[in-house]
């Protein structure tokens, strides 16, 4: 015991020099305060979106809380459960469970820290959890079996995840958005479903960085965090919705972010013509993740 309160003196001291920059505000403000809802689509994004995954990884986690319950019964006798392995199984379930429990509850006031970004380090102690209840089980072909379905829709899901790793820069966009921005002009970004993120990842660098750039309430599109998610994401490159649009602001700055496919790439470059040919382009930045385009409305 006199150990452990030690190590809570010891964390409590290092968070200390965090606090002046705690009291400065937060830098967070962009994440919406999350529901009970958000709880379960952590896991799920953590699983890839991958309902049978994260069943699978849920199901070898289950074993593990029965088997270590099992071992504070008289009868419990399983070989998993020795006084050596109990404390980590606890220490697993409280790096599991404390960092979602203390940011969710965290977030509900004025700091936001329930996001799946930051809440990566919840992954290794879920994984570690998983193993454990693998090898809990005594029979081993289906240990095995497991191992192998676990391995083979991990790897299922690992090109999705290459097909969009690469290093993005948003950051030169945002500046540029936000330096060529005048008061009262309107900015579309596309693609917002949840999925392609366009408004979110140029939005994280305008609440960090605050200036006077904004997604207006009407944005064609726009991503909504109380859904989260876009309630029309093609109403951004719909030239009806657009030309409502423009007549409530002076300039328009078209942006095009990651495409999920060849339809969308379409879609968004006979958006940009249409933009062309019924508005004055001024000029563009284009990077390797981004193009955003300057209109003149009127």
């Amino acid at each position: 015991m006199t150990w452990f309160l030690l190590s809570l003196v010891v964390i409590g001291a290092l968070i200390l020099p965090m606090l002046p920059a705690s009291l400065q505000g937060s830098k967070t403000g962009w994440l919406s305060i999350p529901q009970l809802k958000d709880i379960p689509r952590l896991f799920l994004t953590i699983s890839g979106n991958n309902k049978m995954y994260l069943l699978m990884l849920a199901t070898c986690c289950l074993t593990v809380l029965v088997v270590a319950a099992q071992s504070y019964l008289p009868a419990g006798k399983l070989r998993y459960t020795s006084a050596a392995n109990l404390p980590i199984v606890l220490a697993l379930l409280c790096w599991l469970v404390l960092p979602i429990t203390v940011s969710y509850l965290i977030s509900q006031g004025p700091v936001r820290l329930f996001s799946s970004r930051y809440l990566v380090t919840v992954v290794p102690p879920l994984l570690l959890l998983v193993g454990l209840g693998i090898s809990s089980l005594r029979w081993q072909p289906l240990q095995i079996m497991l191992v192998l379905a676990i391995f083979i829709l991990a790897l299922y899901a690992v090109p999705y995840y290459y097909k969009s790793a690469q290093v993005e820069d948003w950051n030169s966009a945002s500046f540029w958005v936000e330096q060529h921005y005048q008061p009262g002009d309107g900015l579309v970004c596309y693609d917002n479903a949840t999925q392609q993120g366009c408004q979110v990842s140029l939005e994280y660098y305008l609440h960090a960085y605050p200036s006077a750039a904004h997604f207006s309430a009407d944005a064609p599109g726009a991503f909504s965090w109380a859904s989260f998610g876009s309630a029309d994401p093609e109403a951004a490159v719909n030239p009806a919705v657009l030309t409502v649009f423009a007549t409530k602001h002076p300039h328009i700055f078209f942006i095009v972010g990651r495409l999920p496919d060849n339809t969308a790439a379409l879609q968004a470059r006979y958006a940009q013509l249409w933009l062309d040919k019924h508005y004055h382009f001024i000029t563009q930045i284009v990077t390797r993740t981004v193009a955003v385009r300057l209109y003149i409305t009127s």
